[in-house]
Order: structure tokens, then sequence, then C-alpha cells
């Protein structure tokens, strides 16, 4: 008898899946980030890292005989485009756990939606919200919080003698946050701010330089959305003889990525970062240097701040259930976090063993020089 071996695959295939969705051969994991409109290339280049450390592992035998495989779903920065997203990747695609997802507004329901529905999100790519992470209790945050951040910029600002500072601050949900956690770390280094302003599109060159003039500033500071930050540094650019910003500029890491500084190019000359993970770079460490070695084999020559945020997100997520006990499935990666304490990675790690704090509190300073790589 003649037998159809694409329908024998069919079957094979269905074989595989268990009771919960999962597939023996297969970690489904699942992502809604933006990948079009204004952060589309942020959400490209976290998403570019997380495939590629997913593929690294996966190659170096992957998480209990499971592949990695990773979905993701564009949700153009909607909030409610997000949601319908992780519904299609948990009732379609199988997925059984989330990672990333982008934007203070987009995450505060998405997440919020992960808990109704008892599903782990890991590593959601705001530092902003993880300050609120007793409201969402499937959730882990990975890095640092944006109070942290902004205590260890504002330390660096103190220990050069800034005295000076000009606050500009955009009204969004992220500027807001951002705002909060800058001034609490200025008053408590006893600075306070020559001036205030609130971002708007009616912010010319002419105004902002005004308002550097009346405030005296050395140095600017920036709580904004990453779109206001982007408006922010142009319009600084445009001040000066040459197009060049002399006072140095301070941002959270999540208020300016890497492909939103290289679009605004030679313009700036000095714009200090706060960065949540080592240096990609840095092949010293091993978690690093497996990041680089993923990219090698990827064909990916740049590793950018970015990317590693999506790689380190994946490579928590396996190498937590590398060493549990539990199954890869929605349940058992739940409960694997929950009895997870130090995550080492080689060089950095996460203690998971409090959900409602960060798992990491490191912060490093980084110095961004005429659109060029982080020089320190």
């Amino acid at each position: 008898m003649k037998v159809d071996l694409a329908w024998m695959l069919i079957a094979l295939c269905a074989l595989c899946k268990t009771a919960d969705g999962a597939n023996d051969k297969a970690l489904v994991v699942g992502t809604t980030l933006p990948l079009s409109g204004v952060s589309g290339e942020v959400g490209k280049e976290w998403l570019r890292g997380a495939n590629s450390c997913a593929q690294q592992i996966n190659a170096d035998g992957g998480v209990t005989g499971r592949f990695i495989r990773i979905v993701s779903k564009d949700d153009g920065g909607d909030a409610q485009r997000a949601v319908e997203n992780a519904r299609t990747l948990t009732n379609d695609d199988q997925s059984v756990v989330l990672v990333g997802g982008m934007g203070t507004s987009i995450l505060s329901e998405l997440l919020a939606w992960a808990a109704s529905q008892n599903l782990l999100v890991l590593g959601p790519d705001s530092g902003l919200l993880s300050a609120q992470a007793p409201k969402y209790d499937t959730t882990y945050f990975l890095t640092a919080n944006s109070a942290i951040e902004a205590e260890r910029l504002v330390g660096h600002m103190s220990a050069l003698g800034t005295k000076r500072v000009l606050l500009l601050y955009s009204k969004d949900p992220e500027g807001q946050y951002a705002l909060t956690a800058f001034e609490q770390a200025l008053t408590v280094h006893g600075i306070i701010p020559a001036r205030s302003e609130p971002l708007s599109s009616s912010l010319t060159a002419h105004k902002l330089e005004e308002h550097l003039r009346l405030s005296d500033a050395q140095a600017v500071v920036l709580a904004t959305s990453p779109q206001n930050s982007a408006v922010a540094l142009r319009t600084l650019s445009a001040i000066e003889g040459g197009g060049r910003v002399t006072l140095q500029v301070y941002a959270l890491s999540g208020s300016v990525a890497e492909p939103q500084f290289r679009q605004i190019g030679e313009s700036v000359r000095s714009l200090v970062l706060s960065q949540v993970t080592p240096r990609p770079d840095d092949p010293s460490r091993r978690v690093s240097a497996f990041f680089l070695r993923a990219l090698r084999a990827s064909s990916d020559k740049e590793p950018t701040y970015t990317s590693f945020r999506g790689c380190i997100a994946v490579t928590v997520l396996a190498t937590v259930m590398k060493q549990s006990i539990h199954q890869p499935n929605k349940q058992g990666i739940l409960a694997a976090f929950k009895t997870a304490n130090q995550v080492d990675l080689g060089g950095w790690s996460v203690d998971l063993s409090d959900r409602q704090v960060p798992g990491s509190r490191f912060v490093d300073i980084t110095l961004f020089s005429s659109g060029r790589r982080p020089v320190r």
C-alpha cells in the first residue's frame, strides 16, 4: 500500500504536540515589537539580537532537547495591537512565553494581560515600568530601572562638579517617568535644575538657545521619550556654529537607541548615556563573548546595546530552563522562574529571587561622540 509521505509528516507533527500546545521539538517564544513606525528600527535591532542568540543556543544543543523558535509580530507602537498580537502568539502560534516588548503605554497593557493569562513575560525593554513590578506578577524585569539609571548619571555629573543643568522633558508617559527619576536624583545630589522646559513641536533652535543662555547651563538633561529625544538632539545640534553642541547631554538608556543616534550623525559632539548592560563588544565577559559569537555565526558584524538586550532575554530564558526540573511549557516556565535565584551569564548576572525588583542594578556610563560607537 502506498503511503503519502507528506501526510505522514503532518501526522507525525500532530503527535509532537503536547496537551498545553507546546511542541516536543520546539520551545516557541513569542514577541510583539514595534517593527514599523517611528520606533521600527529599534524594534528590529532588538529582534536581531534575540534571533542571533537563539540560533546560537540551538547550534549549541538547544534547551533540554528543544530548539528555540522565535515568532515575532509587529505592533507598530500600538497597545491594542500588541495585546492582540500576544493573543495570537499564544493561541495560534503556541508560544509558551513572551520576551521583550517596548513602550511604556504598550507594556502597561501587555503585561497586565499576560498576568491575567498566567503567562510569563521576560525582559520587557523598559526601565520606566520596572519600578511598578508588583503590578505585573508574571513579568521579570532583567535590567536596572530608570531611577537607578538616573541616580548613576546624576552622580557622574556631580562628580564632575556640575551645578547648573537645563532639564528638558516631554509630556508623554516615558518623559514623565524619566522626569520623576531625574528630579529625585538631582535632589539627592543637591543639584537644582537652573531651568526646566517641556519639549513641544514649537521648540526652535532660537528658543532653546535662549533657554540655555538664561539658565547658564553646564549640561543638558533629557527626560524624554525616544521620539522627543531625537527632536531635542537635532535642535541642540543646530544652535552653535558648525552644527555642534559643546555641552554634554545626558539621557537614560531607553531615551536614545543606537539607530536614532546614528541617524542624527555627526551633529552631536557629546551624548552621555546610562547603559543597563555591560558593553556588548567586550570579549572579556563571557556573556558578551557569546553574543559576539552569535553575531558572527549569523553574519552580523555590529554589536549594539539594543540588540544585546534582545540576546540577554533569550539567554536568560535558556539558562534558567537548562537548570530547571520543570518542563519548558507555559506552566513549567513560570514555575522555573518562580524558583530561580542568581543567574550567572558570565561576567554579568541577574537575580530573579525577588521579582518585585529589577534582576540587575548594573549601570554603566557611555559617551557617544560625533555619531560613532561609544568611546567609553
